[in-house]
């Protein structure tokens, strides 16, 4: 891109920015420039095939020379290669969207795979997860898997892959580190308790609302009480995550 393909109506601020880094991507090859760039061309042009490429060649990137640039946040794979694990998510989502390029689960779940097994890259794992707990086209349903990955996000942080390993739990699926289906049911309740209080804590209403039920289901009034003010306290006030997804309905479900 020349600095003429830069809109006019930019901020000369911002307009600078992005003529530096298209700069850079051009000349070094740099796979945050060049992520940066397709971020620019994916949101502000729309062009999605220039984006694709652009995400593409920073994911599976194969540079094993000297770094350029700043090396802040990428990722050097097994085979000594630099890449950029935000690349490598925001080219699952053009694939699964199938924008500047033909839809591919397949195409999607490589990308996710190389971000979360490689870099932990807490968006790719989730995304990774659920893909595996259902498979797709061209890629195989391994719900022990699924579940892990999940918990890797949720261990970083990620309150919506917390609330979905309990609900992988609640479901009697397989789960990490059991030995059959359905595992040992005083772990598999422990581990239910864990997933969604930190869903909880972290300001995920659905989470909140589940542990209420699901204390409510074993009788512990005193933990149901405690749960579900938490839950009302967040749909009454806004402040939570997931919380439209409770209103209008928590008092018939859960009171």
């Amino acid at each position: 891109m020349s600095s003429s393909a830069i809109p006019e109506a930019l901020d000369p601020a911002l307009a600078d920015r992005v003529a530096a880094f298209t700069s850079d991507c051009s000349s070094t090859g740099s796979p945050i420039a060049c992520h940066q760039l397709a971020e620019f061309k994916s949101v502000v042009h729309s062009d999605f095939a220039g984006s694709f490429k652009l995400y593409y060649d920073s994911c599976y990137s194969e540079e094993k020379g000297p770094p350029s640039g700043s090396q802040q946040g990428i990722v050097t794979s097994p085979t000594g290669a630099r890449f950029y694990p935000p690349s490598c998510f925001n080219l699952s989502r053009q694939y699964l969207a199938g924008r500047g390029v033909e839809k591919s689960d397949s195409g999607a779940y490589r990308a996710l795979e190389r971000s979360c097994d490689q870099a932990g890259h807490v968006g790719a794992c989730h995304h990774l997860g659920v893909m595996l707990l259902s498979g797709g086209d061209g890629v195989r349903k391994q719900e022990g898997r699924g579940a892990r990955c999940l918990e890797r996000a949720c261990g970083m942080g990620d309150v919506t892959s917390c609330h979905a390993v309990a609900s992988v739990l609640l479901s009697g699926g397989k789960y990490p580190g059991a030995a059959k289906e359905g595992g040992d049911e005083k772990e598999r309740r422990e581990r239910i308790i864990e997933a969604l209080d930190k869903g909880c804590k972290g300001g995920y209403a659905p989470s909140c609302f589940n542990l209420a039920g699901f204390y409510k289901k074993e009788g512990d009034q005193v933990n149901f009480n405690i749960y579900k003010a938490i839950t009302e306290g967040l749909v009454k006030s806004g402040n939570g995550s997931g919380v439209g997804k409770l209103q209008g309905g928590l008092n018939k479900r859960v009171g």
